[in-house]
């Protein structure tokens, strides 16, 4: 879905690739809310014959990623952020009205979000600046779209008066 995404986006057909782009986020949203990873299961101790086995064993035998508790073709953390940080570029791009720029902001504070909660990406500063760039694309695309760019000139040449 995402590679669709990036090809409709290149050949030129926008619409379709925003419509793509919002099904991929939509759908690997869900993945990630449904996965068993975040379920907290007490277990019984009994009796049994068989020997021990370690989880991550048991994960692997199943087809199951234990870190993240998800399918082997669901994406991880880092291909869906990079995703993400990638759509809001496009979105940036094509969204002639104020809503549009607000979906651009939606979708980049849900690639910050995912960002915070995984460990291993919090710790790559350079993700992290990509996602905080991809945050200021979406804030001054609802800036230029919006109803705040007069007080945002207001600000502007106010401090440029007071600078000079």
């Amino acid at each position: 879905m995402r590679n669709l995404t990036r090809l409709l986006a290149a050949q030129g057909s926008v619409h379709e690739a925003k419509r793509t782009f919002n099904l991929y986020v939509q759908l690997v949203s869900k993945a990630r809310q449904t996965s068993a990873g975040d379920v907290n299961l007490q277990l019984k101790r009994r009796a049994t014959t068989q020997p021990a086995v370690h989880p991550d064993q048991i994960a692997e035998e199943s087809g199951v990623d234990a870190k993240l508790g998800m399918d082997e073709d669901a994406d991880d953390d880092l291909t869906f952020t990079e995703m993400l940080v990638w759509g809001v570029s496009m979105l940036a791009k094509i969204s002639p009205h104020f809503a549009d720029a607000q979906e651009v902001q939606k979708v980049a504070q849900l690639a910050r979000s995912v960002v915070e909660s995984s460990s291993e990406l919090k710790d790559n500063s350079r993700f992290l600046a990509k996602v905080l760039r991809a945050e200021g694309i979406a804030s001054a695309t609802v800036a230029l779209r919006g109803k705040y760019l007069p007080k945002i000139l207001v600000h502007v040449i106010v401090t440029s008066i007071v600078l000079i």
